[in-house]
Parts: C-alpha cells; sequence; structure tokens
C-alpha cells in the first residue's frame, strides 16, 4: 500500500541491490549500490550502500575501486561516534586485504582502530585471532602473542592453548615448539624441574 516505507524508492533499491548481492550477482549489486549512493546522499544506509558497493568491486577483482569507496566510509566516519557498523565492515575488509597482501604494519593499525572503537565485537575478536594464527605459522611468537593478548579476555579453547604456546615460545626464545619441548625434556631429565616446565 501507498506510504508504507518499504515502497520508497530507495528502500526499493535498497532490497534489490541486498538481494544481487546474496544471490552473488556482484556487477548487478554493485550497480544498484552505486546508483543508491548516488541519488540519496542523506540517507542512513548511505554509508552501508558505500561499503557494499566496495565489496562488489573486491568481489570483482576491482581493488583500486574497493579502496576508493571504503576510503569514503572512513572518510566519512572521521568524526563520528560511536562509529557506524558500517566503518567495522570496512575495516574489517581492509584488515583482511592487508593480512592477503603481506602489509603487516597496515594491519596492526587497522586492529588497533577496531580494538579502539569495537573492543567487545565478536569481528574484533575474530579479525585478532586470524592475524595471531598467520603470525604463528609464520613463527613470530612475539607477533601472534600481541594479537591475542589484545583480546585475551575473550578468547577460549584452543585460542587461549595458542595464546600460552605463543607466551611459553616468547619468554624462552625457542624458535619452534619442539625445540621448546626438547629444552623441557632435556631440563627434566637434568632433574631441573623449575626450568623444565613452560
Amino acid at each position: 500500500a501507498p506510504g508504507h516505507a518499504r515502497d520508497r524508492p530507495e528502500e526499493v533499491l535498497w532490497s534489490s541491490a541486498q538481494e544481487s548481492f546474496k544471490r552473488a550477482q556482484y556487477r548487478e549489486a554493485r550497480r544498484k549500490f552505486a546508483e543508491f549512493v548516488r541519488q540519496y546522499r542523506n540517507d542512513a544506509l548511505f554509508t552501508d550502500a558505500l561499503f557494499y558497493q566496495g565489496l562488489c568491486d573486491m568481489r570483482l577483482n576491482q581493488e583500486n575501486q574497493a579502496l576508493n569507496a571504503w576510503e569514503q566510509v572512513l572518510r566519512l566516519e572521521i568524526t563520528r561516534k560511536p562509529k557506524s557498523r558500517a566503518w567495522l565492515l570496512t575495516m574489517e575488509q581492509l584488515t583482511l586485504f592487508y593480512g592477503q597482501k603481506g602489509r603487516e604494519e597496515d594491519r596492526k593499525k587497522a586492529l588497533r582502530q577496531i580494538l579502539a572503537e569495537f573492543p567487545d565485537d565478536p569481528v574484533t575478536v575474530r579479525l585478532h585471532v586470524l592475524a595471531a594464527e598467520e603470525r604463528l605459522k609464520a613463527a613470530d611468537y612475539a607477533g601472534a602473542l600481541a594479537y591475542y593478548r589484545a583480546v585475551e579476555g575473550q578468547l577460549t579453547g584452543q585460542d587461549r592453548k595458542n595464546l600460552d604456546l605463543a607466551a611459553a615460545m616468547t619468554s624462552t626464545g625457542a624458535r619452534s615448539p619442539r625445540a621448546l619441548l626438547e629444552a623441557a625434556d632435556e631440563n627434566l631429565g637434568k632433574n631441573n624441574v623449575d626450568q623444565a616446565v613452560v
């Protein structure tokens, strides 16, 4: 019926863009999100549309266009407190992008910003754990430990065990878990129990 919110042209366009995105029709979805951005600059969903436009670009391997759209989201949010969900999702994608490209300093900076704005969000924890796991695989135990410690209060299960491993590796200076175990075993053999316990 006329007058309902969902009949507004911007709502129809937004829903249509979301549907195209869900069906992995990224070119079509991108066109619709870009149209939304052009036509509805003052709409509450404007930054969300910019984020999704960038996400479509990334899925279409248009990295520069994606980064440009996400840069616009970040610029629009510079003075906003608290930051929006679109900002968090943008920062999440940028963090993943930096990780894939081996841009560790950019990833560290992005994660610090995310942690400052959304310290308890599951996205924040997941991104820190992912970065920590990658550092563990690269035998950068101090780097892994720093990422784990940033979200230590929200770690459970295997992530907590990995934090403990990274802490042990960092404090002993061992180059691998195997070296750590061999040193502990050697100390036990010498009856040096204090040094054997990690």
